[in-house]
């Protein structure tokens, strides 16, 4: 082993910075050398020594190299020191750093997100592979999608497993029991029965009759985990099922989501109802439900709901998971805020209005829900009942403020009468369990305990058929009803009100 005061460049005497620049070679090439040892003998083991170094030493063979000094040489020339000669304060790289960016350098690099999984396409690449991806879902979403007629009404469904059940709307199911025909992808025509439905938020059943058990089918999802801006598949029968046109396919987005409702601006039109909404995983994640006026406002009953009520709708129950046709409204409607709901008109007189609340207000807070979006304040209206008193906490000229605001009764976009009730027992009919302060059916002084009997001169048998007459109706129509009252037959009429 040589010491120091031995060392020769290219034998000639080292000046100290020389010296400094060999040591520092050396040990780079030392570490470089272990780690070329460590990938190509698996073998070894590292054993610390003290300070920081390591020894390495195999099991099978141990290799030592040194270099014996030489001694000077007449007429030899002193080597060259580099120009750059490395500080002495220059921090060398352990053996462990040398060895982690060896592996970092050999490990696979992360796979790119797909085009449909990234905010926005980036490229014409982008809208290709999500086209491929779509026409390779629709292979199997298209088989299981099915037209529904019950009597003259048409809509859609969707095949949820192998047996033969078929989620739908409530409102295309309609009450339990009732005939249906289902028409298939390739025309062929199946006999079926409506089993449950929820009318509060709009999910139905049915289920072909056949001992069949290999119908083309499709998997459920999870609305839970819906997000604005995912990608979302809607299909249907637009006008209803037509002789030699498949389902009709069209791709959209989500603007929004509750545990109530998903909206995505994926054009529905009449007939297209019970239809499913798929991700680009090819699971439904909701069903059809309704539209409105802008081609974007389309809305669909989110597939949880179907998991979570799945007993109460294949043992054919017919419920409202809220008060029939009835429900709190504030008087405004609102568009989407980074910091919650931006205010777009305030009804004149309406809750909102008398407690102060302003158009350009944006709501940040109601009750003790810090809102994302307007889809939560919608949410948050459908958990409250007629009267209820909320806080609001609102942004107004960058000032926050908080006010609070007492509810009302109405129904969104349809009539109502402002009632809760039951089918009628001793007397066929739809029994007033409830009636609600301010509504019409208050203001016609229609009491509980009253059965109504008679519609517009049409016999009313059930509670579910009072709820489908004045659906096939607008707000502010005229009403006579025949009512029976203990003992007596009483006639009232009646101006439906709308939910605002």
């Amino acid at each position: 082993m040589m010491n120091r005061s031995n060392w020769r460049w290219w034998g000639g005497p080292l000046k100290r910075r020389s010296r400094r620049t060999l040591f520092s070679a050396c040990s780079a090439f030392s570490a470089l050398l272990i780690v070329t040892v460590f990938l190509a003998a698996p073998a070894c083991a590292m054993e610390p020594i003290g300070d920081g170094q390591a020894l390495w030493s195999a099991t099978s063979t141990q290799t030592t190299s040194a270099t014996a000094a030489e001694p000077d040489k007449p007429g030899q020339t002193k080597a060259k020191t580099d120009k750059n000669p490395a500080k002495p304060d220059a921090k060398k790289p352990s053996a462990k750093e040398v060895i982690d960016k060896a592996t970092k350098a050999t490990e696979p690099k992360p796979k790119p997100k797909p085009a449909w999984k990234k905010p926005a396409p980036e490229s014409v690449e982008d809208l290709l592979a999500i086209q491929k991806r779509v026409q390779g879902l629709l292979k199997k979403l298209i088989p299981a999608t099915v037209g529904v007629q019950i009597g003259g009404a048409r809509g859609s469904g969707v095949i949820v497993s192998a047996d033969g059940y078929v989620l739908t709307a409530g409102h295309v199911s309609g009450a339990p029991n009732r005939n249906v025909t289902i028409i298939l992808s390739d025309g062929k025509r199946v006999r079926g029965k409506s089993l449950g439905r929820n009318t509060g938020i709009d999910s139905g059943l049915f289920k072909i009759e056949s001992d069949r058990k290999d119908w083309p089918h499709v998997k459920m999802g999870r609305s839970k985990t819906v997000s604005m801006g995912d990608w979302a598949i809607a299909i249907g029968h637009p006008g209803g099922w037509q002789q030699g046109r498949p389902p009709v396919v069209r791709l959209g987005r989500v603007i929004g989501s509750s545990d109530r409702v998903i909206w995505t601006d994926a054009t529905l039109v009449g007939g297209d109802s019970g239809g499913p909404l798929f991700d680009l995983d090819g699971k439904i994640i909701g069903i059809h439900s309704r539209i409105s006026g802008p081609t974007s406002a389309n809305f669909h009953v989110p597939v949880d709901t179907y998991h979570d009520t799945w007993d109460r709708l294949a043992a054919a129950e017919d419920w409202s998971d809220r008060p029939m046709t009835v429900g709190a409204v504030a008087g405004l409607n609102a568009e989407n805020h980074n910091k919650g709901a931006k205010l777009t008109t305030v009804t004149p007189r309406a809750p909102a209005d008398m407690a102060g609340l302003k158009v350009g207000d944006v709501i940040t807070k109601f009750g003790s829900k810090k809102l994302r979006n307007v889809h939560d304040l919608v949410a948050e209206l459908h958990k409250r009942a007629p009267s209820d008193e909320v806080a609001v906490e609102y942004i107004r000229g960058g000032k926050t403020d908080t006010l609070k605001v007492t509810l009302a009764a109405g129904y969104r976009a349809s009539p109502f009468l402002g009632i809760t009730g039951k089918d009628g027992e001793a007397v066929r009919g739809a029994a007033v369990t409830n009636v609600y302060d301010g509504t019409p059916a208050a203001k016609a002084k229609i009491q509980n305990d009253d059965v109504i009997t008679g519609f517009n001169g049409k016999a009313v048998r059930s509670l579910n058929q009072l709820q489908s007459n004045i659906r096939r109706l607008k707000a502010g129509a005229k009403v006579d009803l025949d009512v029976k009252r203990g003992e007596e037959t009483v006639k009232l009429k009646v101006t439906l009100g709308m939910r605002g």
